[in-house]
């Protein structure tokens, strides 16, 4: 893509992966958006340029509509809308040429009630699973109910072994994270996967998003069961919930801020306390 930005020479910009890149500086500092969020903004647009073949200072509103009539044949409608907030990050916000996106609208997105899977497909699509890599993120995200790129994440440094505790990154102004725990099933086999491993590297999963949801597929196409990273959110939403968790809680260990006077103002989010209604909710995935 380097060389190929080169020859055509986007704009007052001779390498384009500088421009991407400072971009991506843009959504970090600027916009406050998480590392992924940042990522799959640079993916996007890299993705339209190379769909256009034009130079930067040549883009036209027609251009952006033909890639996006392009992008909404060919992928789900909420991936339309993903492109399209990518879009306007990148043409409104960054580069200031509002005209650009601005007669473009967002699509209504059809509401789906979620259905978790039960126990017994949880347990076998984990040992379907090839890797003990995959099945230590499959139980950590079973187990702690947090979204896949904040797990992937993760530094060996964010967890707390003696607690079963996933430390915060507060990063984010629009979505804060919370303190989340994970239990002991997931703590076996984390730590004998960490043991694996030969590298240095600091992370807690040396893969990626694209990487995983390959891998998920593979196991679902082989046995028949889908489910993925959000399906096992909704699981532990579910599964927290019939264990008679408050939903207030259950909001926290999922990362997602709280909405009522209650849950915002007179609920104690403490570490300690967190840990003794995770720990007396007694979450098991393989048992």
């Amino acid at each position: 893509f380097q060389a190929w930005s080169k020859e055509r020479g986007l704009g007052p910009y001779n390498d384009i992966e500088i421009h991407l890149e400072n971009f991506k500086r843009f959504c970090l500092i600027d916009k406050q958006l998480t590392h992924g969020v940042s990522k799959t903004h640079v993916r996007m647009i890299r993705h339209f340029y190379k769909f256009l073949n034009k130079k930067i200072n040549q883009i036209t509103i027609e251009d952006v509509r033909r890639y996006l009539e392009f992008y909404r044949t060919t992928k789900a409608i909420k991936s339309y809308a993903n492109l399209l907030c990518s879009l306007k990050r990148y043409f409104r916000d960054y580069l200031h040429k509002d005209y650009l996106v601005e007669s473009f609208e967002f699509p209504n997105i059809e509401y789906i009630p979620p259905i978790a899977p039960s126990d017994n497909d949880l347990r076998t699509f984990y040992n379907a699973l090839p890797t003990m890599r995959y099945k230590a993120l499959f139980l950590l995200l079973a187990a702690s109910g947090r979204r896949l790129h904040e797990v992937l994440e993760l530094t060996k440094s964010d967890i707390n072994w003696e607690m079963r505790m996933i430390l915060p990154k507060n990063t984010n102004k629009i979505k804060r994270t919370w303190y989340s725990f994970f239990n002991e099933e997931t703590e076996t086999i984390l730590r004998e996967y960490l043991q694996t491993r030969k590298d240095n590297d600091t992370r807690l999963f040396t893969t990626g998003t694209n990487h995983v949801g390959q891998e998920f597929k593979k196991v679902a196409d082989m046995i028949g069961i889908r489910i993925t990273p959000q399906t096992l959110r909704v699981w532990f939403a579910c599964k927290m919930g019939d264990l008679n968790v408050p939903d207030r809680y259950i909001d926290a260990f999922c990362g997602r801020t709280p909405k009522s006077v209650l849950a915002r103002h007179y609920t104690d989010y403490s570490p300690e306390r967190l840990k003794r209604i995770y720990d007396k909710a007694n979450l098991k995935i393989l048992s």
